[in-house]
């Protein structure tokens, strides 16, 4: 019983943390965007720079790291996927999107 009662608490735990961290990632996309003078790929760089603060999970850094190195076309979808396996299934930020596949950059 206890147990149980640890492991439900642990998981509520992480849906808290993965909420946050997702969270933090679409609002720093949010206040890229806002920026009138930055340019796609600048938007994507300043990301870059910026989402290890606002990723403090071990999920929402893997992501991060993973991001580097993804295909622009397949950013946002990894996000997604990611957003999935922290338990938020509904998860999606349009301002994300933009962010991490600009139209500038898109791999064919």
């Amino acid at each position: 019983m206890l147990l149980r009662s640890c492991l439900i608490a642990a998981l509520i735990l992480a849906a808290g943390c993965a909420r946050r961290d997702f969270g933090g990632l679409c609002k720093l996309a949010t206040e890229i965007l806002t920026e009138p003078r930055t340019t796609p790929p600048m938007r994507f760089a300043r990301f870059m720079e910026q989402a290890p603060n606002v990723a403090f999970g071990r999920q929402a850094r893997r992501l991060v790291e993973a991001i580097a190195n993804a295909p622009p076309d397949m950013r946002y979808e990894l996000t997604v996927a990611s957003a999935r396996e922290a338990g938020l299934d509904a998860w999606s930020c349009p301002a994300l999107a933009s962010v991490l596949n600009p139209p500038a950059e898109t791999s064919n």
